[in-house]
């Protein structure tokens, strides 16, 4: 089965910043499916091409994805399909989160 280049937007926790990106997207003709956590299954690996992940706070993103969101989107990203992370959703892929890029967060102390 060939993979359409569909794309997809993680809604979980992004509030503001998810609706901006997603009215975003369409103004650029970027046409773009928004996805909850619970609806990550092996058919997300087979539909879409393209993970957008909106802004909002990272370890609520975390949270909500649970072990098996976080799999799925470390195999999608395996199978060499896009992860677009923006503001909280780039943060989601750290060492910390998702485990997509070898970055830590550095420790500031005051």
């Amino acid at each position: 089965m060939k993979k359409s280049l569909k794309s997809t937007l993680f809604w979980n926790e992004s509030y503001l910043w998810g609706i901006w990106l997603y009215k975003a997207l369409n103004r650029a003709g970027i046409e773009v499916e928004p996805i909850l956590a619970e609806n990550l299954n092996e058919k997300f690996l087979e539909k879409y091409k393209v993970l957008f992940v909106p802004g909002g706070w990272a370890s609520n993103k975390l949270q909500v994805l649970g072990k098996n969101g976080k799999k799925l989107i470390r195999k999608f990203v395996e199978n060499g399909e896009i992860y677009f992370g923006i503001c909280g959703g780039a943060g989601l892929a750290i060492s910390e989160g998702l485990r997509l890029v070898k970055i830590k967060r550095k420790k500031i102390e005051c």
